[in-house]
């Protein structure tokens, strides 16, 4: 994989060795979102990474989404976008796009992508 996958689907780039990560893309797909994106774990996607200029640090620390028009969001605003991909995922995407929470939903983000390892036995240490 070289390049972004062409049509409308965005691409999602999560942490393949994460148990946490691994269920919320189980979760988003089964809500209704499983033909919005392209979903690669980012330790299969290098070549994809390296055609991107996208920083594998940044990979391993959090969520990564390409939207189709090719605007990368990640973490809190990659997770809120990809809540209204899934209509059953909408209340909660609303929810995360009311004023004022961009904050607090930055902030709780990095609090779970911090200590996924904790949250779920699955996850690599880092």
């Amino acid at each position: 994989m070289t390049q972004r996958p062409e049509g409308k689907r965005g691409v999602l780039l999560y942490d393949g060795d994460c148990g946490l990560c691994l269920n919320a893309v189980r979760v988003l797909q089964r809500a209704g979102g499983r033909h919005a994106f392209e979903y690669f774990p980012f330790q299969d996607a290098s070549s994809f990474m390296l055609a991107h200029g996208l920083d594998r640090q940044r990979l391993e620390q959090e969520l990564h989404l390409i939207t189709p028009e090719g605007r990368v969001l990640r973490g809190f605003f990659a997770v809120r976008r990809a809540g209204w991909a899934a209509p059953l995922l909408w209340p909660v995407a609303l929810l995360l796009s009311m004023p004022g929470m961009s904050w607090p939903g930055r902030l709780a983000y990095r609090l779970v992508a911090t200590n996924r390892h904790r949250l779920s036995p699955k996850c690599a240490k880092e």
